[in-house]
């Protein structure tokens, strides 16, 4: 920017979950610390927002630390 003030560029696919690639699938897997169908069916129970399959696998599955 031309002030001098960092602008930070996101990507709006990063910041929900998707499936529709593997390497995305093994990526969320591997962050959330679940398995793909642990997955699946987060995703489907609370939606595509990382926040909220996290703390629905924490409620389901108990602690999941990195």
């Amino acid at each position: 920017m031309p002030d001098g003030t960092r602008m930070e560029v996101t990507d709006p696919g990063v910041q929900r979950v998707t499936l529709g690639r593997e390497r995305d699938v093994e990526r969320w897997c591997a962050q959330l610390r679940c398995t793909e169908a642990q997955l699946q069916r987060a995703l489907k129970a609370v939606g595509n927002s990382p926040a909220q399959i996290a703390a629905h696998l924490q409620r389901k599955y108990g602690a999941r630390s990195r």
